[in-house]
């Protein structure tokens, strides 16, 4: 066994010597072990520090931590060397200011408002021209001749197979257009020439209205 560091609380001072002490036996070393109270054994008014290197016990194998003196100012704890990472990381609170609610559930971050879709450009409404009028036949009256006749006769024919234009399919609709014109073409009728012209004047009269229609 060994004995180091006899401090004296009345004189206030300490011997630094080591003494080495032989038992006759185990038993008679491990009893002063016990005997010391943390590793100090009381020694009139100053107290030993004592190991015991061949100890079955680890804790008994050094010599405890010396113990500060009366009056002297307590030593500062050396300071942790910090990572880089734990430089700026921010101060950790004290358990008992951590909610644990908080402290486990990641941090939500508000959802961004969705922007408002954009606003389509006004178009205009077109303005769609209204059908223009279909020219009316004519109508010979008591007194007309038998060229009006012939005249209110080919005129009616002519705005009844107008009307009926629109309910073919358009793929027929200029064909049947292109007949009625060379039906009535005055160079196609010589005998009754006046009478042509007049009925073929007609179908130029419709000329707005197939234009609205697309058969101009």
């Amino acid at each position: 066994m060994y004995m180091s560091r006899r401090f004296s609380a009345k004189a206030n001072t300490e011997s630094i010597d080591v003494v080495g002490i032989r038992f006759a036996n185990a038993k008679a070393a491990e009893a002063a072990m016990v005997a010391a109270s943390q590793g100090f054994l009381a020694i009139h008014d100053a107290e030993v520090r004592l190991c015991q290197p061949l100890s079955r016990e680890v804790i008994w194998r050094t010599f405890p931590s010396a113990r500060r003196r009366r009056g002297e100012p307590p030593t500062e704890p050396k300071k942790k060397k910090l990572r880089p990472n734990e430089r700026f990381a921010p101060p950790r609170l004290p358990a008992e200011m951590v909610d644990e609610t908080t402290a486990s559930a990641p941090p939500t971050v508000p959802a961004p408002a969705p922007a408002p879709p954009p606003k389509e450009p006004e178009v205009p409404l077109q303005h769609i021209p209204p059908d223009p009028p279909r020219p009316a036949p004519f109508e010979a009256g008591p007194a007309a001749s038998e060229e009006d006749l012939k005249v209110e006769a080919g005129e009616a024919k002519v705005a009844k197979e107008m009307a009926g234009l629109l309910e073919q399919p358009f793929s027929k609709q200029k064909k049947a257009l292109k007949a009625i014109r060379l039906q009535w073409h005055p160079d196609k009728n010589p005998d009754d020439a006046a009478v042509a012209t007049r009925v073929f004047q007609f179908v130029q009269a419709h000329d707005a209205w197939l234009a609205h229609h697309g058969l101009a």
